[in-house]
């Protein structure tokens, strides 16, 4: 694009969030490796036979399914709705019976410095970014419902937040590949009473919870390869299609979905007259989808900076109360990074 910027816009199907960054680092690598001569644009580009694509991940890692998850996968599909967990789940608007991609998005940077103060006071208070993220977001998503349903008894009681879980670990895959190897954790943290949901203050930030998350997330990470085992059963079944299509026009699964792809590397070593193409800033983002009503996407960017990205479909959830999320979040950071300066 004229003002320096590069799109990747790429398919869930053919490669996860990780897939972006390699992307970009193939292409920068390119750059900085030009050929000596210059190519015809008209000049078919032949793919060396030495690239293989990645085998399925389940030829990768132990994907089985434990008869516990089996039988909940069952339950949770035969029972009757008001039976399941989801039943008293805020997860925002229905999703949509025709598809629609229109998206809206807030691009939110934090400086690199204000980045450094974060993951210090993370780590002082035990818990992970995805995990300070994750209990900010319970909070402010709270309140949020408070402010949207303020009549007792309410009608939910929870939230239903999923959080992207790479599976390379697992796998070997370099981070280097382009490829689909991703899971997620599941849970429904409950919606918290207004009395305790006041406004942030660098006193009343929920780190205990912030790091019990950290903890159960990270517990969470092996089993998390059983989501994929049990999509496995959907196509066994023959039911995959009327499974995922079936989900159209009825209540969204999730209210809010959680990716956080790490920091894209820099690198420092060499001079920028031997490489003078480079990264300076970020941002990841992710289309709307039958998953959350709200998306908050992450990157790190090789100038130290995390750059957040907040979307969601038009359709998904009312611009109003997205944008007081957003708004929200973007207080609860800074009562962080109020902390931080004590």
């Amino acid at each position: 694009m004229p003002d320096d910027t590069v799109i990747f816009a790429y398919h869930h199907s053919i490669g996860d969030g990780q897939s972006g960054l390699a992307f970009h680092h193939s292409l920068l690598s390119a750059l900085n490796k030009p050929h000596d001569t210059a190519a015809d644009p008209q000049d078919v580009i032949p793919i060396p036979s030495s690239h293989v694509l990645r085998p399925p991940v389940e030829n990768l890692t132990n994907v089985s399914v434990s008869f516990k998850t089996l039988c909940r996968t069952f339950y949770d599909s035969l029972c009757p709705e008001s039976w399941t967990a989801g039943f008293k789940a805020w997860t925002l608007d229905p999703v949509a019976k025709e598809p629609n991609l229109q998206v809206d998005l807030r691009l939110w940077e934090i400086p690199a410095a204000d980045v450094t103060d974060l993951l210090q006071t993370c780590r002082e208070h035990g818990t992970t970014l995805t995990g300070a993220l994750y209990a900010l977001a319970v909070k402010t998503m709270s309140r949020v419902y408070s402010e949207t349903e303020p009549t007792q008894p309410r009608r939910f009681t929870t939230m239903h937040i999923v959080v992207a879980v790479s599976l390379r670990r697992f796998t070997g895959t370099s981070a280097l590949h382009m490829c689909d190897e991703v899971s997620a954790h599941y849970s429904y943290p409950p919606l918290l009473h207004p009395s305790s949901n006041r406004s942030l203050s660098p006193e009343s930030f929920p780190w205990v919870a912030a790091a019990e998350y950290s903890s159960t997330l990270r517990k969470g990470v092996k089993p998390s390869r059983e989501v994929v085992g049990t999509i496995r059963y959907l196509y066994s079944l023959g039911i995959s299609k009327q499974y995922f299509l079936g989900m159209l026009g009825q209540k969204r699964g999730f209210t809010l979905e959680i990716s956080n792809v790490g920091q894209f590397p820099s690198d420092t070593t060499v001079d920028h007259a031997e490489k003078p193409w480079s990264i300076g800033s970020m941002h990841f983002g992710q289309c709307d989808a039958v998953t959350g009503g709200l998306k908050l996407s992450l990157v790190g960017s090789p100038s130290g900076t995390v750059n957040v990205v907040f979307s969601w479909g038009k359709g998904s959830v009312e611009e109003a109360v997205a944008d007081s999320f957003v708004i929200g979040f973007k207080q609860g950071i800074a009562s962080i990074l109020a902390k931080s300066e004590t």
